[in-house]
């Protein structure tokens, strides 16, 4: 994603925030996160401790993601996408579950 397309997003479902810091705004996670969510857990360094090679196939992140944005609906917290704000990079994910 690049800056202006992750700003509009932003701008557009301003509910979606959570935090936001002088250099970071944490979103909640959603279905259009799951690309990236793949991307991240695909890293060796991640996924050794997120559950091995099994968390970096589409199926278990499909259910991931799905959970993740299920807690939101459920419970009022989850997991939020961290962005990078000079850049509308999505940097990482953090939360509770």
């Amino acid at each position: 994603a690049n800056f202006t397309s992750a700003i509009s997003f932003i701008t557009q479902l301003p509910e979606m925030i959570i935090l936001e810091t002088e250099r970071l705004l944490h979103r909640r996670v959603t279905p259009d996160d799951l690309e990236t969510i793949i991307r991240f857990r695909s890293d060796d360094e991640v996924s050794r401790y997120l559950g091995g090679d099994r968390a970096k196939t589409r199926e278990f992140n499909e259910a991931r993601t799905k959970f993740y944005t299920e807690t939101w609906e459920k419970f009022g917290f989850g997991f939020a996408m961290i962005i990078w704000k000079e850049t509308g990079e999505e940097i990482g994910w953090s939360g509770l579950q």
